[in-house]
């Protein structure tokens, strides 16, 4: 289906929100002790929520709590000097102490190349490397700055008790990024029955008053504002009971948000950190049920739910999942910043309703 953009009842050249400048985050939270490379090897998984492949991955020691971060495994000395840039800036912004790194692929002179290009990045930054490992799936090695690889080592984590952690507490582990990203494809038969509705919606918030040919501004204005108090309500009754909403209430929403920025941010506004979890399902089910016209506000508020959650691969999948389906999405564009700056989700001020400047919104 096709919609286009109705008129903002307020300013609509009015920018998205700064990415947020770093505030100190809370020594306390997502603490892990590691003491043997299959503790390393089985706590990335839980990190990522996805078992990496042709990854090089770094996790920070001393940092902001859960720090870490996975690029492509890089072919080539330019392209293993460049990830490695990458991956120290990451950790400089988030204070790193020291680093872990692994790398995930089948031939042990990549894997070697890959992190000693980064591994020398880090120290010209002042950021040792506390532990290397190569892991080929069915084994692993250590890797030596200045000696030969470490003997394979055969292991198993499906039985370690970080990864255990992970499922009694009903997180699901993906068999790689591939699918991951699968997770949030549309469901054909749920995007079929919201997309009905969406027409009967779209309809009814174009629809002139009696008597009259076209819909007065003021009239239009109002019907924004009530689509955004809509929004915010629905929004926090489903939060509450954590649900998810019918094919109508799924249609309303997505239309909404379409329309009107407002209406997308007065459901930005209630994902915050005691929720969050329960908004990643939110917004997972309105890009799993939304027409590709009505995808990009919920891929990018899945995107952001995602980085404040410190799940970074949900929140690229998110942001790639808007920009799919709107190219330059301005929301996207942002999650992307905080993303590649690696600004920690402790540092997010969130907006409150009165903020959003619609009256009768509390």
């Amino acid at each position: 289906m096709s919609i286009r953009p109705l008129p903002e009842p307020s300013d609509p050249s009015t920018p998205e929100p700064s990415t947020p400048e770093p505030s100190t985050p809370d020594p306390s939270a997502g603490v892990r002790t590691l003491r043997t490379p299959e503790d390393l090897l089985a706590l990335v998984p839980t990190l990522f929520n996805f078992h990496p492949r042709d990854s090089l991955v770094l996790v920070g020691v001393g940092a902001a709590p859960g720090m870490h971060a996975r690029v492509d495994l890089p072919v080539g000395a330019a392209a293993a000097a460049e990830v490695g840039r990458i991956l120290t800036d990451a950790a400089q912004r988030a204070e790193c102490r020291a680093a872990c790194l692994v790398a995930y692929c089948a031939d042990p002179v990549a894997a070697r190349a890959a992190v000693s290009a980064t591994s020398t990045v880090l120290a010209q930054a002042g950021i040792p490397v506390a532990l290397a490992v190569h892991t080929d799936g069915p084994s692993y090695a250590l890797l030596h700055a200045d000696a030969p690889n470490g003997p394979r080592v055969t292991y198993d984590v499906r039985d370690h008790p970080l990864l255990a952690e992970a499922v009694l507490a009903g997180r699901v582990l993906h068999a790689d990024r591939d699918d991951l990203v699968a997770s949030l494809r549309p469901v054909p038969a749920l995007v079929a029955e919201v997309e009905r509705h969406a027409h009967a919606q779209v309809d009814a918030l174009a629809a002139p008053e009696p008597g009259a040919d076209t819909v007065a501004p003021e009239v239009m204005c109002e019907r924004i504002h009530e689509e955004a108090r809509w929004v915010s309500r629905m929004t926090r009754t489903l939060l509450a009971a954590d649900a998810t909403p019918t094919a109508e209430q799924a249609a309303r929403m997505l239309v909404a948000m379409r329309v009107s920025l407002t209406a997308r941010d007065a459901l930005w506004v209630e994902i915050d950190r005691g929720r969050v979890g329960r908004a990643v399902t939110l917004c997972r089910h309105l890009v799993q049920v939304a027409p590709r016209d009505l995808r990009a506000a919920p891929a990018a508020l899945l995107g952001f739910a995602g980085w404040l959650s410190g799940d970074g691969a949900l929140a690229w999948c998110g942001v790639e999942a808007s920009q799919d389906a709107e190219p330059g999405y301005s929301l996207a564009a942002l999650i992307a910043r905080l993303l590649e700056g690696a600004v920690p989700p402790a540092s997010w001020v969130p907006m409150t309703r009165a903020e959003l400047g619609v009256p009768g919104l509390d």
